[in-house]
């Protein structure tokens, strides 16, 4: 980026999908789901097409966009374009509850959601329950060319409020709104700025150094800060491509993804990355994983164990990180070509990284304590939990 900037490359989209065209890589592949790809100048021209699909339904200037839909090209549309229009999109999992999608609409209180047919009912239900959201469009996920299709329009009672909200965005705007996992009570949304957004590139992306040569696949969703960062945020920083899966996460079936899409580079977490040794020792016919470049691991710590097993199954190392939702992604790695079993690495530049006691003084080595975490990338809020927000 360069040193003059104009209001619309303070819109983290510009970065990621326009400055692409604009460089002459509107011919390179950018995203793909089996049976269907894009290259950047066709995501550029679905992103546009998904933000005024948007806009029309009155999403406008900091406007929440409650996105219910599986890993796909149709996501990655409406997530960016969303963006685009100075909306605050909120991905989350495509398998929850209507009890849990209760909460997540009292809670972001979106304008819009935009779902497969198959969550139109409930939101529906919601709708008449909560007034939450006020408008639902649906899309199928498995469309090449996806088109968002009105159900439920704006109440009539707030139809002097459809209107967009039309200014430029700002570097200090939300961007994205990223539930946490909820390990300690209600999931919380953290608040992601567009500087935020465009930060992360120089943090752990240059530990991936992805080329535009490179595919990632990543088993953690987009409803996740983790596969946020790997099937979207990484690769298009890099002008590489992404390959997006919508089924759960089933270790055959990674494996037989790996075999058939060719990634460079993988991101899961330990978890699954046991699982798919067990299928790999069981197997007669090893699947032909030697497309992968770099394996990275996040999420839980990556036991030393299962990175020497890995080494010896693969003759590869696995790249282990510790990241959150509230960080946008991983702040502590490995440093490739570097890896070593059982350490977890070094703080990624420019992030600044203290173990603090309860007084907030330095704790000695050894010893447990908070870690406190310092970064461009970070979020900026809970969403509307400021209590939370001071105490975190």
């Amino acid at each position: 980026m360069t040193a003059m900037r104009t209001a619309a490359a303070d819109n983290a989209v510009a970065f990621y999908v326009d400055r692409h065209v604009a460089e002459g890589r509107a011919a390179r592949p950018a995203l793909r789901q089996d049976g269907a790809a894009w290259t950047y100048g066709e995501l550029h021209e679905r992103v546009g097409q998904a933000g005024a699909a948007l806009r029309a339904a009155g999403a406008g200037h900091g406007d929440r966009v409650l996105v219910v839909l599986p890993d796909s090209l149709a996501a990655a549309a409406v997530l960016l374009g969303a963006m685009r229009v100075g909306a605050i999109p909120a991905p989350v999992h495509a398998r929850l509850s209507e009890e849990e999608y209760a909460f997540l609409c009292a809670d972001a209180r979106p304008r819009i959601a935009v779902a497969t047919g198959e969550h139109v009912e409930r939101l529906l239900a919601i709708r008449a329950d909560s007034g939450w959201p006020q408008a639902i469009l649906a899309v199928d996920p498995r469309s090449a060319a996806p088109t968002l299709r009105p159900v439920a329009h704006v109440h009539d009672a707030d139809a002097s409020d459809a209107a967009p909200h039309d200014r430029p965005v700002t570097p200090d705007d939300a961007a994205l709104l990223q539930y946490t996992s909820g390990s300690t009570g209600r999931p919380k949304a953290v608040v992601h700025l567009h500087r935020g957004l465009l930060a992360l590139p120089d943090g752990f992306g240059r530990r991936l150094a992805l080329t535009e040569h490179d595919v990632c696949f990543s088993s953690a969703k987009l409803s996740f800060g983790y596969g946020f960062g790997n099937s979207l945020l990484f690769p298009l920083a890099a002008g590489a491509s992404a390959h997006l899966r919508a089924e759960p996460s089933e270790p055959l079936a990674i494996l037989e993804t790996i075999a058939r899409a060719r990634p460079t580079v993988f991101f899961a977490g330990p978890a699954l990355y046991a699982a798919l040794l067990a299928v790999h020792a069981s197997t007669d016919d090893p699947f032909d994983v030697s497309g992968v470049r770099l394996w990275v691991s996040a999420g839980e710590a990556l036991p030393a164990s299962l990175f020497e097993r890995w080494q010896a199954a693969f003759a590869q190392p696995i790249l282990d990180g510790l990241g959150s939702t509230e960080c946008l992604h991983v702040y502590v790695s490995g440093e490739p070509p570097d890896l070593r079993p059982g350490e977890l690495g070094t703080a990624v530049p420019p992030y600044e990284v203290q173990l603090l006691d309860e007084r907030g003084a330095p704790v000695e080595p050894g010893e447990p304590g908070h870690v406190h975490v310092r970064g461009p990338a970070n979020g900026a809020r809970y969403w509307e939990r400021p209590s939370a927000t001071e105490g975190r």
